[in-house]
């Protein structure tokens, strides 16, 4: 016969929350969260010239290529959609 551990469930405050939302506001609050901030790499344009040329067109690339020269931090959508 094997021993069997039987393990009651916690008391959850925010009972009615759905599964992600009550997860996330049991979170530590000092974690660090990870942050989108937009800005374009010299490495991600370099790896991905063959989409970015093909779906965007070259003048798109080539205005990435310029913001990298210039140490100029920009968003992609900046360089595709430049006013």
């Amino acid at each position: 016969m094997q021993n069997v551990r039987v393990v009651q469930p916690k008391e959850r405050p925010n009972k009615g929350l759905s599964v992600g939302t009550r997860d996330a506001l049991s979170q530590p609050r000092e974690v660090d969260v990870m942050a989108i901030c937009g800005v374009i790499t010299t490495k991600e344009v370099l790896r991905h010239t063959a989409t970015i040329v093909r779906e965007f067109g070259p003048t798109a690339y080539m205005r990435c290529c310029f913001a990298i020269l210039r140490g100029r931090r920009t968003t992609f959508l900046n360089c595709v959609f430049a006013v």
